[in-house]
């Protein structure tokens, strides 16, 4: 697929803000959404925010599935999934993302 980049932005440790434009099917691992509705895209190279809604991504991106009420996984990017924990793995990452018990059985279908 061919890809699609946004502009995004994250606060630094001495407070300023720095912009970056991510590949949503090349950079990013999965997409979380915070209380306030702000999203998190989580990324090889750290977060960036960027204010919209998370089922945007789903229907944006093929190869995102919705794993909860709170995060869009990037499938191209996933490598494991432990249904005894719900949570799935990226390559060669430390974050991992969490599923639903509804979606337990297509996500094990999907990264099998």
């Amino acid at each position: 697929m061919k890809g699609l980049p946004m502009t995004v932005w994250r606060r630094n440790a001495d407070g300023s803000i720095e912009t970056a434009v991510v590949d949503l099917v090349q950079d990013v691992l999965f997409v979380s959404e915070s209380e306030d509705h702000q999203l998190t895209l989580h990324t090889r190279s750290g977060e960036y925010r960027l204010l919209g809604a998370l089922e945007q991504f789903e229907r944006l991106v093929p190869d995102y599935l919705l794993t909860d009420a709170t995060n869009v996984v990037n499938l191209r990017h996933a490598r494991s999934f432990d249904p005894d924990k719900l949570r799935i793995s990226f390559e060669e990452e430390a974050a991992t993302a969490s599923v639903a018990a509804i979606c337990k059985d297509k996500t094990r279908g999907l990264l099998q």
